[in-house]
């Protein structure tokens, strides 16, 4: 059963300006959308749209859906020198309609992961606090802007049992992070400057937020791989819920027992 997954979009009118493509484009970066399809999802994208309409669609979007990945994409470099605006300021329309998914989302139990600007949007949505740093290593300030740092996966997580928790080198394109996980979630990584770099909820629904990139080096590393076939793998158990044949999801038994499983395993 191949699960449905949304890949989430911006809208170049507020990323790039206006152009002369009129309304403009929506778009998602290519690595997203190959990262999911080579982990056996289907990758459906989901567009910031319908003024007046955005709650009906964000619920029939979400109804259509197994899993939503909130890609990150906040073109944050337009504000160098001064500090950076809100989420809502700096894509208004693309942020009001994935507020309405993630509350939609996680009212349903259906798995979110969050990249970036997508792991910010779910702590912001569900009572976290995201704020301005310093962005010394976590962003290059010269095209194309990544770099990469460590990262401290906590072993006791999720995140650990699905990636493993040795030290972890990944790409960093930011500069805001998450400074307090909403209630009900736990920090599952941080960097070398103790920066938060994960979060992931404690509950039994599969709700799960990196800083990092991993979409970007997921055709070289494993640990990358890993990551995105758990959460398709999450994607596949929704589905087979809701199709009619329930299945234990891994995340639920992790985050409730003491052992986490062997993400390697193809228990059930």
């Amino acid at each position: 059963m191949v699960p449905v997954v949304g890949v989430s979009c911006a809208w170049s009118i507020e990323t790039w300006g206006a152009s002369d493509a009129g309304h403009g484009h929506v778009y998602a970066e290519m690595a997203y959308v190959e990262a999911v399809a080579r982990s056996g999802g289907l990758p459906v994208l989901v567009c910031p749209a319908g003024s007046g309409r955005s709650e009906i669609l964000a619920r029939e979007t979400i109804a259509m859906l197994d899993g939503l990945l909130l890609t990150g994409g906040g073109d944050a470099r337009r504000f160098d020198g001064r500090d950076v605006p809100s989420l809502a300021d700096q894509q208004p329309a693309r942020h009001k309609y994935e507020t309405l998914l993630v509350t939609e989302a996680a009212g349903r139990g259906i798995p979110v992961l969050g990249i970036c600007r997508g792991h910010q949007t779910i702590a912001e949505v569900l009572g976290g606090r995201v704020a301005t740093i310093d962005s010394a290593g976590h962003r290059n300030p010269q095209p194309p802007f990544e770099t990469r740092h460590g990262i401290r996966v906590e072993p006791r997580s999720w995140l650990g049992a699905a990636c493993g928790a040795e030290p972890w080198v990944v790409p960093s394109i930011h500069r805001q992070v998450v400074v307090a996980p909403p209630v009900g979630f736990r920090v599952s990584a941080v960097g070398p400057d103790e920066a938060i770099e994960a979060i992931e909820s404690v509950g039994g629904d599969f709700l799960l937020g990196v800083q990092f990139h991993p979409e970007i080096v997921f055709p070289d590393d494993d640990r990358a791989k890993r990551l995105f076939r758990a959460f398709v793998d999450e994607c596949s158990t929704r589905a087979g819920r809701s199709r009619g044949a329930p299945r234990g999801p891994r995340w639920r038994r992790a985050v409730e027992g003491l052992q986490c499983p062997d993400p390697g395993s193809t228990e059930r």
